[in-house]
């Protein structure tokens, strides 16, 4: 690799860190519990995660994304990652988390390892991921929550087409006497070779049952050079 594309990946890497350092800067302090869907968090020995997530964009279509995740021991966690769009594109994953700091308190870090295939052009090709997640508690005045970002490198087909991203979510558990649940994701891609894409997903988050949680929201998303593209997404939580 020449020197040139050497400093290109190292930028790139350190504006992503920027980004997520200034989407959590106003959060801190906390002492609450943890998402079971973020990656910085392990998920506890013999107890699993699935999450649904459906969105549709009148100009793209629909996009259906699967994860799950399942809690071996207290150092290892495996899951899947399965996506799928009404464009062609789509990619199954599975991954390995591994804890770097976990603690009753303050933040979590772990890092997650996943290898699979993506599909481009009617062709299935292998795809590799590696990242690092953050995440802890937060109290914003009466209400407590969470924050937390996921860095991301992937590498698609065979290599040939290569990305950062950066995954940050913010939060809310409900008030009390109340049953829905705000939260705001906001989701960076960036091509090596490529232009940059930035979404917004402000959700609701509506708990009935005991370990079941739907989720439903809008999505605003931008791409370097097009026109705005705006959507809305459900999703459904389960811990088992």
């Amino acid at each position: 690799m020449s020197v040139y594309s050497w400093t290109q990946t190292l930028v790139c890497a350190v504006w992503y860190q920027r980004q997520a350092l200034i989407a959590v800067t106003f959060l801190w302090h906390t002492q609450v519990g943890s998402p079971a869907s973020a990656g910085a968090w392990m998920q506890p020995p013999s107890s699993g995660f699935s999450a649904l997530d459906l969105r549709y964009r009148a100009s793209q279509g629909r996009e259906l994304g699967f994860y799950g995740s399942y809690g071996l021991s207290e150092r290892l966690t495996l899951g899947l990652d399965l996506n799928d769009t009404s464009t062609g594109t789509a990619h199954a994953l599975a991954f390995l988390r591994l804890p770097l700091r976990q603690g009753d308190t303050g933040w979590q870090i772990a890092t997650e390892l996943a290898v699979g295939a993506n599909r481009e052009a009617g062709q299935w090709l292998v795809m590799q991921r590696y990242g690092l997640s953050v995440g802890r508690g937060v109290q914003l005045g009466a209400r407590a929550g969470w924050v937390s970002a996921d860095l991301t490198r992937e590498s698609r087909s065979s290599g040939t087409a290569k990305a950062w991203k950066l995954d940050a979510a913010l939060g809310l558990n409900a008030r009390t006497g109340r049953a829905l649940a705000p939260m705001l994701q906001i989701e960076l891609h960036r091509a090596d070779d490529g232009p940059a894409t930035f979404a917004a997903l402000p959700s609701l988050r509506l708990s009935r049952r005991a370990k079941q949680t739907w989720l439903g929201g809008l999505e605003w998303r931008r791409t370097q050079g097009k026109d705005q593209v705006l959507g809305i997404r459900l999703g459904l939580w389960q811990d088992f």
